[in-house]
């Protein structure tokens, strides 16, 4: 079972076909509480386009800090790489627009085994907030990299813990590189 939670619950309009299509129908369900995790799911999925209301902070920090006692696989997509920064202890994302296409992913990071290669890809969506480097949190290690500008396109937490964070829609309708359909392949298994 992956645990689902929104920037804003709002949004479950948004992902609820692309969930059912890409996760499985009744393998996934939404989560606000970290009294609703249960022990039994094997990931946590964060994602979302929207920051997070006060409330909503301190509720995601709960589920957060469970999944992480409980060994969940936790995985942010979208806005949800900021929160695990931001979680870590990193500083807040920029609302700036960047186009740039070609990213470069690192050799030996989970994210090149997850989608099996490292190097240059070039990948075709707007980003409208990202992250600098110098705005990371010290136990992340960067996993890919917007070539132009240096901003960060995918995080990884260092060491044996399953945390990872990319910028990439990878429930959008839109075509992925190739091999980015393994990230929600990683996320259900």
């Amino acid at each position: 079972m992956v645990l689902v939670f929104l920037t804003d619950p709002n949004e479950k309009i948004n992902y609820h076909e692309s969930f059912n299509l890409k996760l499985g129908v009744g393998k996934w369900k939404l989560i606000d509480k970290q009294s609703t995790i249960k022990g039994s799911e094997n990931s946590l999925l964060i994602i979302g386009n929207h920051d997070l209301s006060q409330k909503r902070k301190v509720n995601f920090q709960e589920v957060f800090q469970k999944a992480r006692k409980l060994k969940l696989k936790i995985i942010g997509v979208e806005n949800g790489m900021f929160l695990i920064n931001e979680t870590l202890g990193g500083k807040k994302h920029l609302n700036k627009a960047c186009k740039n296409n070609e990213i470069f992913i690192g050799l030996g990071t989970k994210i090149a085994s997850i989608i099996g290669g490292s190097g240059n890809v070039k990948v075709f969506y707007p980003r409208l907030r990202n992250l600098k480097i110098n705005y990371k949190a010290n136990n992340l290690m960067v996993s890919a990299i917007n070539h132009e500008n240096g901003f960060i396109e995918a995080i990884e937490l260092k060491g044996e813990e399953e945390i990872l964070g990319v910028l990439w829609p990878v429930f959008a309708k839109d075509k992925l590189p190739k091999g980015f359909e393994n990230i929600i392949k990683y996320i259900v298994d």
